[in-house]
């Protein structure tokens, strides 16, 4: 930290970007809007002394130094400024300057930001210009074009129409939440857009040097224009050229430049003998008669409020206003953008315009109570409403061009100990100083002084948003894009330009979009089966049969462009298979004619984002096409913002699930009910017990009959009839003889067990550990569809969800935990072995899950399906 100015350590090269006047950050730069300003607070009595003593020589020398300092810089915008418009310098200087002091000021009060330095915004040189020439047509059709008083009144109308549009478009973008719309954008359009600004930028500067359009030099066909517009333009293109590269090191040499380019063309003038009128004469200077204020008969521009004065008067041509509407519509558009892009490159700038206390390298300076009336937070909203909105409304009400805060430049200044508002205000009285002496002295100031800026512009943005952007991606169709709106642009005109943008980027999304693919795994019941665990015959069977239920995960955002592909999948479900089954082999299990037309379709939503109408119409149809081959639809993971969607689904073929685990368990009862029917009978044995672990045994090879047939003295037979709900109040575990059960799970079990349903920003905290809670008791649960011969019911300590309902008359033998208490004690072999049975089925149920989740693993991990 450096000890006599206090400031910070150097940023890094990474950390410091936007060190050229003109370069703007990249598309979406995204903020956080909580990062809150760091104050400076001065207590009264116990730092007196040293507030002094910092006004009598930091703040005075500060304010100086950043006056002057700035000035220039004012000077050479307003300049640059006017100069986008020949033969009216001097009275569009004065306008800028106006709309400078004016805007600028009320920019200063409004943001609390160190240093901003509001200048003339040079990105508007390009509308002024094209919206100038309109004018200019329309006056020489209407044989009204000598009318200098008309022209300026009626630019000047329709850039505060422009200004105002402009000015209240940022004010809703900022109330509605839309402060860095610009990355709604697709960023080959803005960078098209950006790029032209920059080419017309340099296209201006031509201008300034040589007094011409470049289309009509290059279109002259004279080789001595050509070659005296390339004379005076080479400089400017040689200073601007080193500006960009030596701006990039350090903003002072931008400065330096221009200083340098002032002393090198006198001492070219004193070399070489030639006069200051020979140089105006050549147009190497400024002429008095290109910076003066022709007279006026009336009140009107540059005075403030003369454009209000001037429409009231109605010295303005309307039809000359209407024919530039379009370029406003263009202006106002493009203009929000680009105040929000560098409201997001001010706010994050200002991070780097902090002090330090002078006796820590790490503490901020800071008082030890806080102030009662803090000021709101500075979010970027705040910035785009309160510095850009309003400001571009004082400049369209007062008749001046707006501001924009020097990015690039206010580090210098920060750095210069200029940062307060004192020395900006001061800035601003020396060009109220220029604009009351109609920058008189501007004309001893060389043209490349002020077109050298242009072409620095126009370097920075083609480097930022053509070059730039370039090197991004692999995939150039979409950079495309950009070099062609460019054309587009100076063919059919910008307003045209950025509509056939949007479309061309939104075929090109929709394509992009498409390659992804909407069905993220196609599949079987053979290939993702549910964790319900089955007797070994209803294994067998499913493991030839599952064909019947077909899978469809879906992915992305289902709308025109990709939903299609889905019908394509279903349909091809339906289509007749000439293949020949292998029926050698089959078991006796095998009741069902061998068919590959599926009885279940799942159509799982659990990684989709959204639809559009055009996707819901397609869901019609394919419910449509499921009730012709009588087919199951089954719509499982959809979210209440889908089912809004799907609403007006219905029919006796579909129906919704939870999740995918749900539905693929209902596809699976509903094929093995037409093979296993459920209305089994119970059979009324003396050894019941016996018969139920000879079940288990079946199920779960497992040797318990003679290790645990024990156990028959201790337990008690439960008989259920259907409907009957299974009551748990002693404990222990209930061995299923005969008959099924189904699990019903608890209410909030159909809450959504996705981390996209839920709340991952919750208002409290307490809401947070509830919403923990409640995912922690879900991972408890275990869903079973049916329980039957070969099941326990139960368990040791943990309690476990859920009620069991009889489907069929049922068999049970309760074992209660106080008496597996006592068998501890009394028969710790037996109570091992009981637990070894109990531990084995809990491991097998994991093992269960496990293999379940493996593959879900590999269907997210896999590749997605790429035949559409």
């Amino acid at each position: 930290m450096n000890e006599r100015t206090g400031l910070l350590p150097t940023a890094t090269k990474n950390d410091r970007t936007l060190t050229s006047l003109f370069e703007h950050p990249g598309h979406g730069a995204a903020i956080r809007p909580e990062e809150e300003e760091e104050e400076e607070e001065i207590e009264g009595d116990s730092r007196s002394h040293s507030f002094s003593a910092s006004i009598s020589y930091q703040d005075l020398s500060g304010t100086c130094v950043g006056s002057f300092v700035f000035v220039l810089y004012h000077v050479v915008f307003c300049l640059a400024q006017a100069a986008a418009v020949p033969g009216h310098t001097g009275v569009l200087a004065k306008v800028a300057a106006l709309g400078t002091v004016t805007a600028g000021t009320s920019f200063i009060f409004r943001v609390n930001i160190p240093a901003l330095y509001p200048a003339t915004d040079l990105f508007l040189a390009p509308f002024l210009a094209k919206m100038a020439e309109s004018i200019q047509d329309v006056l020489q059709t209407k044989g009204g074009h000598d009318d200098d008083t008309l022209f300026l009144n009626t630019l000047l109308a329709v850039t505060g129409f422009g200004l105002f549009l402009s000015g209240s478009l940022s004010i809703l973008a900022a109330r509605w939440k839309l402060a860095n719309w610009g990355a709604y954008l697709p960023y080959s359009v803005l960078c098209g857009f950006f790029t032209t600004i920059g080419i017309l930028m340099w296209t201006l500067g031509f201008a300034v040097d040589t007094g011409q359009k470049i289309g009509s030099v290059v279109t002259s066909n004279d080789r001595k224009v050509i070659q005296n517009a390339f004379l005076h333009h080479f400089p400017s293109v040689v200073v601007g050229s080193g500006m960009h590269y030596a701006g990039r090191q350090h903003p002072y040499w931008v400065l330096f430049c221009i200083f340098m380019t002032v002393i090198i063309f006198y001492t070219i003038l004193w070399t070489t003998g030639t006069s200051i009128a020979q140089a105006q004469e050549a147009q190497w200077l400024f002429s008095p008669k290109e910076l003066q204020t022709p007279p006026r008969e009336a009140y009107g521009p540059p005075l403030p409020f003369g454009t209000m004065v001037a429409a009231w008067n109605g010295v303005i041509d309307w039809d000359a206003f209407q024919a530039t509407l379009p370029t406003v519509v263009a202006l106002a558009f493009l203009y929000v953008i680009r105040c929000s892009l560098h409201a997001s490159a001010l706010f994050k700038n200002k991070r780097l315009l902090v002090r330090r206390n002078e006796h820590s390298d790490d503490v901020p300076v800071a008082t030890a109570r806080p102030r009662r009336n803090q000021s709101p937070r500075l979010t970027l909203g705040a910035i785009l409403e309160q510095g850009y909105g309003y400001s571009q409304l004082v400049a369209a009400w007062i008749g001046g061009i707006t501001v924009a805060p020097s990015v690039a430049a206010s580090l210098t200044l920060f750095q210069l100990n200029a940062e307060k508002p004192a020395p900006q205000f001061g800035s601003n009285l020396l060009l109220l100083a220029f604009y009351l002496s109609d920058f008189q002295l501007v004309q001893y100031i060389p043209k490349t002084a002020f077109s050298c800026l242009m072409v620095l512009a126009g370097i920075d943005m083609c480097r930022t948003w053509l070059i730039g952007s370039f090197f991004k991606t692999n995939d150039k169709l979409e950079w495309a894009v950009a070099p062609l709106l460019v054309i587009l642009s100076f063919s059919v005109g910008m307003l045209y330009a950025i509509l056939m943008g949007i479309a061309a980027s939104a075929f090109l999304f929709v394509a992009n979009f498409q390659k992804a693919g909407t069905v993220r795994f196609v599949g079987s019941g053979l290939s993702l089966q549910s964790t319900v665990e089955r007797t070994p015959r209803e294994v067998t069977w499913l493991e030839q049969n599952n064909y019947l239920t077909q899978i469809l995960m879906l992915q992305n955002f289902l709308f025109f462009g990709n939903a299609q592909s889905i019908l394509s999948y279903v349909s091809t479900m339906f289509e007749d298979d000439e293949l020949q089954s292998d029926l050698n082999g089959r078991s006796e299990l095998d009741s069902v004619t061998p068919s590959f037309v599926p009885e279940f379709i799942i159509v799982d939503f659990s990684m989709v984002s959204g639809m559009d109408t055009s996707a819901v119409d397609l869901f019609h149809e394919i419910v449509a096409l499921c009730r012709d081959h009588d087919c199951t639809l089954f719509l499982s993971g959809t979210t209440v913002h889908l089912r809004s969607f799907l609403a007006g689904i219905r029919g006796l073929h579909v129906r919704f699930m939870t999740d995918l685990e749900t539905a693929l368990a209902k596809a699976e009862d509903g094929l093995l009910s037409r093979i296993f029917p459920l209305e089994i009978e119970p059979r009324s044995t003396r050894d019941g017990f016996v018969n139920a672990l000879h079940k288990l045994e079946e199920l779960h090879s497992l040797p318990t009959v003679t290790a645990l047939e024990a156990l028959r003295d201790y337990t008690s037979l439960v008989e259920l009839v259907p409907g009957d709900v299974l009551v748990r109040d002693e404990g222990g575990i209930y061995c299923v003889e005969t008959g099924v059960l189904k699990r019903t799970a608890l209410n909030q079990t159909t809450w959504q067990p996705s981390w996209r349903h839920r709340n991952i920003h919750p208002p409290t905290i307490g809401q947070f550990h509830a919403s923990n809670r409640r995912m922690t008791d879900l991972e408890k649960s275990f869903r079973v569809a049916r329980v039957g011969p070969g099941w326990i019911i139960g368990g040791m300590e943990e309690e476990e969800r859920g009620d069991y309902e009889a489907m069929t008359p049922c068999r049970l033998h309760h074992l209660p935990l106080s008496v597996m208490r006592t068998l501890e004690q009394s028969h710790p072999t037996l109570s091992i072995q009981l637990y070894k049975l109990l531990s084995f089925l809990n491991a097998k149920r994991q093992e269960t899950t496990i293999q379940h989740l493996d593959q879900l693993v590999r269907i997210l991990n896999g590749n997605t399906p790429r035949w559409e």
